[in-house]
């Protein structure tokens, strides 16, 4: 089976040369020579795996009318000028609404078309160096006049190439161009490579749709706005005075989006009246616009979209918040903004992507949150986090230390906020494995990365060796090996990232006991003490010797003989294997009956003799769990009673008995701690 499919769905968004009809037919106003992109682009198709129903909510009663404007809850309205960058304008406006939204900003907000533009088509390697050669290409024009997809801007904001304050301004301040006055008009800006993951704010989340009225009217109130395409033909379907627009033509999911524009729905009017469109749709209704013309266009920037509209797509909502607010570091090989490829997996197939911890002067990370990118509504998944992964071929070969199971309500890039932070080594490999089952049995589209080229775009993606991973046909494919993914449909980087969060801490490793006596035929258990205790090992055990004692994977010893052995410890530190050791002496049966008794300035010890015990060490502590020293070694293993003058106080003592062997003494198992009180 074929799982690899290339799905050919939405337009490119943008605008491009001059040389459309105007928009307005009134010569003595302005003229907008806005011209309609004639690009066509492949996207994400998305696959409703439940009831299509649980994208809004069911039963509930939207409002008549929801207009941010009435209420400062919308941001100023830009002007693109003679770009062709309309899909950053609108990108940027669905997330300021997001913001404003969630109480992050207010209608003052202002944040950079530019710098989402710019690097969208001259990316760097992100900051940990997990891209590198990934490449979003402009095959047409520059990077300003060659239009966008949205599902490619998401996924390209999703990488953390930031979402930034506009600082300084990117208008035109005077001048004529092209016989037109563009004061306030954007004006396209190169800004410096190393600028290019600076970030104010994140996206954490990135949510695609099919056109649903209700669905998008739950996604506005969710998220504030969100971002569309639509075919934009000014002559035939635009109100003369702007404001209202309305195509019949059936062009969604045709695959043949001629005129693609990219705007922001951030309101409806279920009561806006069908006679104020140029090409009468059936019945009232419409979705407030929020447009990239300059406030002179429509109404004051705006304008309204029939509800029956047949070209709206390339749906996107945006879930963003500061990024002094989120977490630290993005972990992820998808640097491309591809939209073009998906799995098809069956219901409960598991994929994977490893990672290598990255803490600065190695320090220890918190993976706090991963996300999926899917091309399928109401998902269930179940994330596992595995640490210390030490094979390049199954990415379950670590310690399994994290599960946490939910469902992806939305299709796109949906986040995972752990419950508990996974604390991550330095240099250490981890694995977040997930695994997809649709809620109605069926497949569901996995969406990953690969490279694609037409005559306006192109996608370089330099697939990353022994990072990504599927489970197919109950064997583990490394996903960048052509001959294990020839038969799944080809080579290909997954859409799983991870998000750790920086600390000051280090790991460091010591045993439960770096010596222990052990009676003939009694256990005792040893474990691997970490700090922080979240971090967590697999640890090999080995016994020097098993005729005197062996240890078991859970790191129990047995004692069979008398003797020494040493139990080592082996485990991952980092990216390094680190080995600790314990000796083990295997000495007479435990002692029993053992009473100790005070009296005045007076400490009385007595026991049970131990067969074929040489003799007895005692200690004692002044706390129970603290330091023991030695009170007395009795030469005899006949004797059973013991005495010493002691200062007035509470004291702790137990005792163990040993056998002399070889100039050696080799100790048994220490009794139980007994508490006394001398006066």
């Amino acid at each position: 089976m074929n799982w690899f499919k290339k799905m050919m769905l939405f337009t490119g968004i943008g605008v491009c040369a001059i040389g459309s009809m105007p928009i307005s037919a009134k010569a003595d106003t302005k003229v907008h020579e806005y011209p309609v992109s004639k690009t066509e682009f492949i996207g994400i198709d998305i696959n409703d795996g439940g009831d299509g129903n649980d994208l809004y909510r069911v039963g509930a009663a939207f409002p008549s009318q929801h207009d941010p404007r009435t209420i400062g809850a919308v941001s100023a309205i830009e002007d693109q000028g003679m770009t062709d960058t309309c899909w950053a304008f609108s990108a940027i406006a669905a997330i300021e609404s997001n913001l404003i939204k969630k109480g992050y900003a207010n209608s003052s907000i202002n944040l950079s078309e530019n710098h989402l533009a710019y690097f969208f088509y001259n990316r760097t390697n992100d900051p940990l160096g997990n891209t590198s050669g990934d490449k979003n290409l402009n095959r047409r024009s520059t990077w300003s006049g060659n239009g966008g997809t949205l599902q490619g801007t998401a996924l390209h904001l999703m990488t953390w190439s930031g979402v930034v304050n506009q600082t300084t301004s990117e208008d035109y301040v005077a001048g004529d161009f092209l016989g037109n006055s563009w004061v306030g008009a954007y004006k396209p800006t190169p800004l410096a490579a190393n600028a290019c993951y600076n970030r104010d704010y994140v996206v954490e989340n990135a949510y695609f749709y099919d056109y649903n009225v209700n669905a998008l009217k739950q996604a506005i109130i969710d998220y504030g706005a969100v971002a569309i395409g639509f075919s934009f033909d000014t002559k035939c379907f635009l109100s003369s005075d702007e404001k209202s627009y309305y195509s019949p033509n059936s062009t969604r999911n045709q695959h043949d989006h001629a005129g693609g524009h990219g705007v922001a729905i951030v309101g409806w009017d279920d009561n806006y009246s069908r006679s104020n469109f140029k090409t009468k749709p059936s019945g009232n209704g419409a979705w407030i616009i929020k447009n990239s013309y300059g406030s002179s266009f429509g109404d004051g920037g705006y304008m309204y979209i029939s509800y029956e509209d047949a070209s709206i797509s390339d749906i996107v909502a945006y879930d963003a918040k500061p990024a002094s607010a989120s977490s630290n570091n993005n972990y992820q090989y998808d640097g491309t903004a591809n939209p073009a490829f998906a799995l098809h997996v069956p219901s409960g197939t598991s994929c994977a992507n490893v990672f290598k911890a990255k803490g600065a002067a190695g320090y220890n990370e918190l993976l706090d949150a991963v996300s999926v990118c899917v091309g399928t509504t109401n998902v269930k998944y179940t994330v596992s986090i595995y640490t210390g992964v030490t094979s390049n071929s199954n990415p379950t070969k670590g310690k399994k230390v994290y599960t946490q199971k939910g469902t992806f309500k939305n299709a796109g890039y949906n986040r995972v906020q752990l419950s508990k932070p996974v604390t991550l080594q330095a240099g250490e490999k981890y694995a977040v494995v997930v695994s997809l089952s649709a809620a109605n049995g069926g497949k569901v589209q996995m969406v990953v990365e690969d490279s694609y080229s037409n005559n306006w775009i192109g996608f370089d993606a330099d697939f990353k060796a022994n990072t990504g991973y599927i489970k197919y046909g109950g064997k583990w494919r490394n996903c960048s090996n052509y001959s294990q993914m020839q038969s799944v449909g080809g080579r290909c980087d997954l859409r799983i990232k991870a998000y750790t969060t920086k600390t000051k801490q280090k790991t460091s490793y010591k045993l439960s006991a770096s010596s222990t006596g052990i009676s003939k035929g009694s256990s005792q258990k040893l474990s691997l003490k970490v700090s922080p205790s979240s971090v967590k090992r697999k640890v090999t055990w080995t016994s020097s010797n098993k005729n005197v004692a062996t240890i078991s994977s859970s790191g129990k010893i047995t004692a069979k003989a008398y003797g020494t052995t040493t139990i080592k410890a082996k485990f991952l530190s980092g990216s390094k294997t680190k080995t600790l050791s314990c000796k083990v002496t295997v000495g007479p049966s435990k002692v029993t009956n053992i009473k100790v008794k005070g009296a005045k300035k007076k400490l009385t010890v007595t026991w049970k003799k131990s067969s074929a015990a040489s003799g007895y060490t005692i200690y004692y502590s002044k706390s129970k769990n603290g330091a023991y020293k030695a009170l007395a070694t009795v030469q005899s293993g006949n004797t059973t009673k013991y005495s010493k003058k002691m200062n007035a106080g509470t004291y702790y003592v137990k005792m163990r008995p040993y056998i002399n062997q070889g100039g050696k003494k080799l100790y048994g198992s220490y009794t139980a701690v007994k508490q006394v009180t001398i006066k």
